[in-house]
């Protein structure tokens, strides 16, 4: 006689309530919450770091090590170029693994916050936390936006060697692993440097015989890396002149807006209603809501740590420690993101992927200090606000639809230069010039001193038959900021080909000898300038300056155009570069 099969039991779920029973969990919902952004397209910078870059297409170790889309000026990431250069390899453009490999990403992050968090705090509690981390709407970006797998990656690796410097046993197999996983966050992005940071804190505060070992890690994986970066790849720290409003800024403009920094995260993490990319805002007056109230809301935050440290310093010394570990991570993560060092945004949700821990943390031992009685009104809470979020996340994964969806969805709630010509560019594409108009239009009232959607605008106009317009604001590129000088020439260069295609040769000349002026040793555009006096009937100046232009580098197409000038033949003018 067999026994009788024991019937399946929702309490067996999580009764008893085990680690590995709360990995199951944070997978299944992991996936649960994230599933629609499987479906999604390739969105933002997704088009320019994988669609559309060829340096991902060829695996190349110089490509991957050396100057590239990933690794330029500043920025030093090798390993998202040989993360995509592998994905191309393996799945081409199809975008569905890419946002799988995303899903994975994050919710394999969340399992090692999880076993972070129940180090300092009660274990049913940093579950709690970790699904709070899992879900949260402002993690979307992170996880929907394939592009910045760097993102995902320095955390992962960072916190991996973190939790082996915690361990009880640390054998030398374990030191190099640890070693190599630093290296890995670092060269990632350059964020990974905040575990370096995190790591020497996590062994003085709680194993100080391993300090020596941490720091010795520490200095080995920043060797290898400048070995990497200077002398492999050539990549020195170099200035660009950006764009974005915070960035033109003094030292004393950015600190004036960093109450209002703080306080975007601070309020979105809490009332994550207004999801939003490409924020560039600055504060533009000292008043209320854009100061004084965001300053108050820091000042109280502040006083609210110090009252929860001194609670807890008078109370319990090892949840004291594990508050100043966790106010330190905080504290590192918004510093670095505090534009102390000008960024390329005012505020992006997935720089909030580092600092949310230490908030995290915090919060879990400002509640086990709390230490509610009634823990069923608290659990009924949690998952009332688990269900909240997760169902916010689903609706913001499906923003991210596709460029023209996300564009359109948050250039309702903010203004952005860059976001409504983006939008335009996506009607452009599909041939809807009068759609594209109205949005270069819109992104040049916001911007009037922007090259590209100067030149987009004028294109549009003539593409719309309005030359008259087109002109103007073709020549407004001349007056426009320079703010990279390689993309700027570029432009000038796409203006010169574009008032040559449809406008005169008398007007083209006069345009191009303007942009000479910026920048005389560009051969496209003398090559222009050439054509250009040939069709005005200038054969010996038009001679005069394709010479130049093959001096300046052009020169299997400019042969080719002095032999057509020198034999009178009719010239096809070359598509712009």
């Amino acid at each position: 006689m067999h026994e009788k099969e024991e019937e399946f039991s929702f309490k067996s779920l999580f009764i008893p309530f085990t680690t590995l029973k709360a990995i199951h969990w944070i997978i299944v919902i992991g996936l649960v919450v994230y599933f629609n952004s499987l479906f999604n397209g390739y969105v933002w910078d997704d088009i320019s770091y994988i669609l559309y870059n060829p340096g991902v297409k060829i695996f190349n170790f110089s490509s991957i090590f050396g100057s590239s889309l990933f690794n330029i000026a500043s920025q030093y990431r090798p390993l998202p170029a040989f993360y995509f250069s592998i994905m191309y390899l393996l799945f081409k453009d199809t975008a569905f693994f890419y946002h799988f490999f995303s899903i994975v990403t994050h919710i394999v992050n969340t399992v090692l916050v999880f076993f972070l968090l129940k180090k300092f705090i009660r274990f049913n509690l940093s579950f709690f936390l970790s699904l709070i981390f899992l879900v949260h709407p402002m993690q979307v970006e992170s996880v929907a936006f394939t592009a910045v797998a760097g993102d995902r990656f320095f955390f992962l690796f960072g916190i991996s060697a973190l939790l082996i410097f915690m361990q009880e046993k640390l054998s030398g197999k374990k030191i190099i692993t640890a070693t190599l996983f630093l290296l890995l966050s670092i060269l990632s992005k350059e964020t990974g440097a905040l575990f370096f940071a995190i790591c020497f804190l996590a062994v003085f505060l709680y194993k100080k015989n391993r300090i020596k070992t941490v720091f010795g890690v520490s200095i080995a994986s920043a060797l290898i890396y400048a070995f990497l970066r200077f002398g492999i790849g050539k990549i020195f720290f170099e200035h660009q002149s950006a764009i974005i409003p915070i960035s033109k800024l003094s030292l004393l403009g950015r600190l004036f807006n960093f109450p209002s920094i703080f306080f975007y995260y601070i309020k979105t993490f809490f009332f994550p209603v207004q999801l939003v990319i490409m924020q560039d805002w600055v504060i533009t007056k000292i008043d209320l809501p854009q100061f004084y109230l965001p300053l108050l809301i820091f000042l109280l935050f502040l006083i609210g740590l110090f009252l929860l440290g001194w609670y807890l310093y008078k109370s319990n010394k090892k949840a004291y420690t594990s508050f100043i570990f966790f106010v330190a991570w905080f504290g590192l993560g918004i510093f670095i993101h505090s534009q102390i060092f000008p960024l390329d945004m005012t505020v992006a949700d997935r720089w909030f992927y580092f600092p949310m821990v230490g908030l995290l943390g915090m919060i879990g031992l400002l509640i086990q200090a709390l230490n509610f009685k009634r823990k069923y009104i608290f659990l009924a809470i949690g998952i009332l606000i688990l269900i909240i979020f997760s169902i916010r996340s689903i609706v913001r994964n499906a923003d991210w639809h596709d460029d023209l969806t996300l564009y359109k969805h948050d250039s309702r709630i903010i203004d952005n230069f860059l976001m409504e010509n983006n939008i335009g560019w996506n009607y452009q594409n599909i041939q809807d010039w009068k759609s594209a108009n109205k949005y270069y239009k819109k992104s040049v009232e916001l911007d009037p001193h922007w090259a590209i959607s100067l030149n987009n605008l004028a294109y549009s106009y003539e593409i719309l038959g309005n030359k008259t317009k087109a002109r103007k604001y073709f020549f407004k590129v001349l007056d426009a900021n320079d703010y990279h000088p390689q993309e700027y020439s570029r432009d000038l260069v796409f203006s010169s080909w574009s008032l040559l295609y449809f406008d005169s040769p008398e007007t083209a000349k006069l345009f191009i000898g303007n942009s000479l002026d910026k920048f005389s040793e560009n051969g496209y555009l003398w090559e222009y300038l050439a054509i250009s006096e040939y069709k005005l009937g200038n054969k010996s100046e038009a001679i005069k300056d394709i010479k130049m232009a093959i001096k300046f580098g052009v020169k299997e197409e400019s042969n080719k155009i002095y032999k057509e000038i020198s034999s009178n033949n009719d010239i096809v003018l070359p598509t712009p570069h």
